[in-house]
C-alpha cells in the first residue's frame, strides 16, 4: 500500500473511528487492523495462560481446480510453529497503548519467519517454490511432511540460495529420486549466494540457473563452474568496484514440464543463465 495510505490507517486506528461497514474499509485495512486485534489479544495473555496452538502438521492444501483435478497447490511453510514465533515477535514491537516501541535486537521481527513455501503438483510433476523460508521453517517441514512427497522436479531456491535456507537433509529429500532443476536469485546488497551455498545446492541438482549472473559477485562463482559460462572476470569485477552500477537488467529462466516430470522446453533471457 503508498504510504499515504498506511498513514490514513494508522491515523484511524489511532482514533478508533475505524469501521468494518466504511467504504474505506478495503481488504488492505481489513487484513491490517486483523493484525492489530491479534496482536492486541496477544499482549493481553501471559505466557502462562496462553492456549497452545496446534496444528495437524503444516501442509495444507490451497487450491485445486476442481474434486479431479490432477492440479494442486500446497503449503508447506511457515508451520504453526514458525507462525506462533513470528506472531510472538511482532506483540513487541508495541506497548499496551498501541504505541511503537523498538524491541531489543534479539526480539525483533524475521519477517522471513513467516515466509511461504508452495509445492504445486500436477500429474507426477512436483515444483517447489522456496519463498524465503529459512533453515528452521525446513526443519519443521522435513519433521511434518512424508519424505515422498518432498522428491521433486524444480525449485525455486529459498532465499537467494543462503547457507541459512538450508538444513540437514533437505536437498537430499529434494533429490531423493532425481536431480530437480533448481533456480536461485541472487541478492547482490548482501552478497548471495556464497559459493558454500551454491556448491552444495550443485551437488543435488541436475542444473543451477541464475535469472541474473550479473547481480552474482565474483566470490560466489565456484572454480569449477560448468554450462553457460560467467561474463569475464575483469568486467564482473569492474561492475562491482562501480560506486552505482545503475539498474540491472534482469533476465527470465522460463520452464515448462509435462504432466510426466520432464522439462519439455525451457526459454533463457537477457543475463540470465547456468553457472
Amino acid at each position: 500500500m503508498s504510504q499515504s495510505r498506511l498513514q490514513w490507517i494508522l491515523e484511524a486506528a489511532e482514533k478508533d473511528s475505524w469501521r468494518a461497514g466504511k467504504p474505506e474499509a478495503t481488504e488492505d485495512a481489513k487484513e491490517l487492523f486483523s493484525v492489530f486485534d491479534l496482536l492486541s489479544r496477544k499482549r493481553e495473555e501471559s505466557p502462562q495462560r496462553r492456549t497452545p496452538r496446534i496444528e495437524d502438521g503444516t501442509t495444507m492444501k490451497l487450491f485445486s481446480m476442481r474434486e479431479q483435478s490432477s492440479v494442486k497447490i500446497w503449503a508447506l511453510a511457515p508451520s504453526a510453529k514458525q507462525t506462533e514465533r513470528y506472531e510472538n515477535s511482532l506483540s513487541k514491537c508495541f506497548d499496551n497503548e498501541r504505541r511503537f516501541q523498538c524491541p531489543p535486537p534479539k526480539d525483533r521481527p524475521d519477517h522471513n519467519i513467516a515466509s511461504m513455501a508452495l509445492l504445486v503438483e500436477f500429474g507426477d510433476t512436483k515444483l517447489l517454490l522456496g519463498g524465503d523460508v529459512l533453515s528452521s521453517g525446513w526443519k519443521d517441514v522435513l519433521e511434518e511432511v512424508d519424505q515422498d512427497k518432498l522428491s521433486v522436479h524444480f525449485v525455486k531456491v529459498s532465499h537467494h540460495g543462503s547457507q541459512g535456507a538450508y538444513c540437514s537433509g533437505l536437498w537430499e529429500s529434494l533429490s531423493r529420486d532425481r536431480k530437480p532443476i533448481s533456480v536461485i536469485t541472487p541478492y547482490r546488497g548482501p552478497q548471495l549466494p556464497k559459493e558454500t551455498g551454491i556448491t552444495h545446492i550443485q551437488k543435488f541438482s541436475e542444473r543451477v540457473m541464475f535469472p541474473c549472473i550479473d547481480a552474482l559477485h565474483l566470490q560466489a562463482v565456484p572454480v569449477e563452474k560448468a554450462g553457460l559460462a560467467v561474463q569475464s572476470h575483469v568486467l564482473l569485477r569492474q561492475k562491482l568496484k562501480a560506486t552505482q552500477a545503475g539498474p540491472f537488467v534482469t533476465g527470465r529462466c522460463g520452464f515448462v514440464f509435462d504432466c510426466h516430470g520432464r522439462c519439455v522446453d525451457e526459454s533463457i533471457s537477457g543475463p540470465a543463465g547456468e553457472i
